[in-house]
């Protein structure tokens, strides 16, 4: 009797190690597919970050380039060059290289 239960417990044993068994290959695909997912969505968020980062470095240089402008030697005397375009039909500026004519 005692036998027939040391069995009885072996054959358990061997249908949860069957059924583990069949487990296996759906468990397997189920952790590729959240493995493949999981990639795909630190994909998406590393491209949105990187997407980011390109407009605020774009935001940057704009901010940049107007600052540099602002610093020409010439940028002073900005409105007067509008106005004297505004003008006159010919205009001739002259100035050093860098000056921002």
């Amino acid at each position: 009797s005692s036998s027939s239960s040391s069995s009885s417990s072996d054959e358990s044993d061997s249908d949860r190690d069957g059924s583990d068994d069949l487990d296996d290959p759906i468990q397997k695909e189920i952790r590729r597919v959240e493995e493949l997912l999981a990639a795909a969505e630190k994909k998406a968020r590393s491209e949105d970050e990187e997407l980011e980062l390109k407009r605020k470095e774009k935001a940057a240089k704009k901010m940049s380039i107007k600052q540099q402008r602002e610093s020409l030697p010439i940028y002073k005397y900005r409105q007067e060059l509008l106005d004297a375009i505004d003008e006159y039909q010919v205009l001739v500026v002259v100035g050093e290289t860098g000056s921002g004519k």
